[in-house]
């Protein structure tokens, strides 16, 4: 083989090398690139559902809030019929136990 040919072979390993370093830096770039951008994507989407999050809970107390206060109209309203039936039962007692009274006293 002649000088000028060994030559022309180094030159083109150098250059092979010289391509191959570029290549791997680019390719450690790009997964350096894509890193980045899912720690952000990831950031964004956690922020996202974070916000979410409060919006939903937010929405669950104002449904609960209804709900207790529906429960509460419900049990008032139950509680003033239980006091209504107990006054008419009150109210008969006292008229039969004065019958009762009236009608013994009544009798000597």
């Amino acid at each position: 083989m002649s000088m000028d040919a060994l030559k022309l072979i180094k030159i083109a390993e150098d250059e092979a090398d010289d391509i191959k370093r570029q290549a791997i830096q680019k390719a450690r770039e790009i997964v350096l690139a894509a890193e980045r951008e899912g720690d952000s994507l990831l950031r964004n989407v956690t922020k996202e559902a974070q916000q979410n999050s409060l919006v939903l809970l937010e929405k669950a107390s104002c449904e609960a809030e209804k709900e207790i206060e529906l429960l509460r109209k419900t049990h008032e309203n139950q509680k003033q019929v239980l006091i209504n039936k107990s006054n008419i039962g009150m109210q008969k007692a006292v008229s039969l136990i004065v019958g009762k009274v009236v009608g013994l006293n009544g009798n000597r």
